[in-house]
């Protein structure tokens, strides 16, 4: 009996985990193609530098060593020539779409 509740329990964990993997893959993908619509708006040109940046850091993903907040902003800086002034201002924008698309997904509306 504890066997077969050992091997239930452990198909339950591989099932969420494959849901999890799937519904996070979808997520990215869907941002992924989020963002590109972004690109197409009127966008101030300090946003448009910032959205590039993001999109340059999730298309390397694998190949940057960030891992904390302030190390993101540095790189966004660095990748932009702006001040942190200007990144904090042009992330705002992007911060406010992005909302906007998390609560379409929460929503089930993505």
């Amino acid at each position: 009996e504890d066997a077969e509740k050992e091997i239930d329990e452990e198909v339950e964990v591989n099932a969420n985990d494959y849901e999890d993997t799937r519904e996070n893959s979808e997520f990215w993908g869907h941002l992924m193609k989020e963002i590109s619509a972004w690109e197409q708006m009127d966008l101030r040109e300090n946003e448009r530098k910032v959205l590039n940046s993001i999109i340059h850091i999730f298309s390397n993903i694998d190949n940057i060593e960030i891992f904390n907040k302030k190390a993101i902003y540095l790189y966004i800086r660095e990748i932009t020539g702006l001040n942190t002034k200007q990144v904090v201002s042009g992330l705002s924008g992007i911060k406010s779409k992005y909302k906007v698309f998390k609560e379409d997904w929460d929503n089930g509306e993505v």
